[in-house]
């Protein structure tokens, strides 16, 4: 419920309540992947990016096969300037998930790194 809240708040660009139902979802079911995510994701919209970092960090520890999360991640970085780590964890979800669905992005993303 948590995460549906959140979500929706977060299609309202409402992101102080989404954050609130995320961050609670999370508390409740720590171990589920999918409200993470979304937090991640919010966090990220409002450039809370240590806060997105730990998030989808702790995440790929949840459920390493969260390959949305290394992407995330990975611009994060880029947006930062840390190109080493983002290169690697691009160069990391491309060898575990070579189909991924934004293969064509995360490769040309690779090609000016």
């Amino acid at each position: 419920m948590n995460n549906n809240l959140g979500n929706i708040y977060r299609s309202r660009q409402e992101f102080i309540e989404s954050i609130r139902y995320l961050e609670k979802a999370v508390l409740l079911k720590p171990d589920e992947p999918e409200p993470r995510y979304n937090l991640g994701i919010v966090y990220k919209k409002v450039k809370r990016n240590a806060d997105a970092k730990e998030t989808f960090s702790e995440l790929i520890k949840i459920d390493s096969s969260y390959w949305d999360a290394y992407y995330e991640y990975a611009l994060i970085l880029l947006d930062e300037g840390d190109k080493p780590n983002a290169k690697t964890l691009l160069e990391t979800l491309l060898a575990r998930k070579p189909d991924y669905k934004k293969k064509n992005e995360v490769e040309k993303i690779l090609l000016n790194l």
